[in-house]
């Protein structure tokens, strides 16, 4: 029951409105900012990718929403992919605060999904581990290089601590409920860290 429950509740789907929100207020974007855009991924990058999978699971497309079929998980990531390229539209439309680099952010989210792809073609790998680790790397990377216009009234280490700590809880319930093996989830959180750590020291060079 603790590791259903701890999948459920750091999904996926769930943490990109969220890290928007924190890097958004990091930046000092104001609270209307924040909610219109939050709104805006809540819709493409949480609520309508879970409603396709449970789509799929309801045409037995997919055993479960963990989808522990590797080749079944195609469609949620394609579907995952076209939803935030849509998210991705409506958030430029309408954002200010620290443009260019949540902009750049969304878009490597896109990169990495196609990456996803490619590499669940091949071989499984934890979403779960890839998407909460990466989450951390970001709040990481944050605070290690020195932007421009950072807000100094809003400390992002707390989360940053709060989502390494879940980390390993999370390695866990993916292996206890046999939807992911140790190389699996090992793999998802190893790429989680290095990919978008390496990513925003190179935005920093270029931002």
């Amino acid at each position: 029951m603790a590791a259903r429950g701890l999948s459920y509740l750091v999904n996926p789907f769930i943490l990109t409105p969220i890290l928007l929100a924190l890097v958004l207020r990091y930046f000092g974007a104001p609270a209307s900012e924040i909610y219109r855009v939050t709104g805006i991924a809540l819709v493409w990058y949480t609520v309508l990718p879970l409603l396709y999978l449970f789509y799929l699971v309801r045409k037995r497309y997919a055993h479960s929403v963990d989808v522990p079929v590797r080749q079944n998980r195609v469609r949620p990531l394609l579907g995952g992919l076209l939803s935030s390229l849509i998210g991705l539209a409506m958030i430029a439309a309408i954002l200010n605060t620290a443009r260019t680099l949540v902009l750049a952010l969304l878009s490597l989210y896109i990169f990495h999904a196609l990456l996803l792809l490619g590499i669940t073609r091949k071989k499984k790998i934890s979403l779960h581990l890839f998407s909460l680790s990466g989450f951390n790397a970001v709040l990481l990377g944050l605070q290690i290089y020195t932007w421009p216009y950072p807000s100094t009234a809003f400390n992002l280490h707390t989360w940053w601590l709060l989502s390494l700590l879940l980390i390993p809880f999370l390695m866990w319930a993916r292996v206890h409920l046999r939807v992911h093996t140790p190389s699996e989830v090992l793999l998802g959180f190893i790429l989680g860290q290095l990919l978008p750590l390496t990513e925003l020291y190179l935005l920093h060079l270029l931002l």
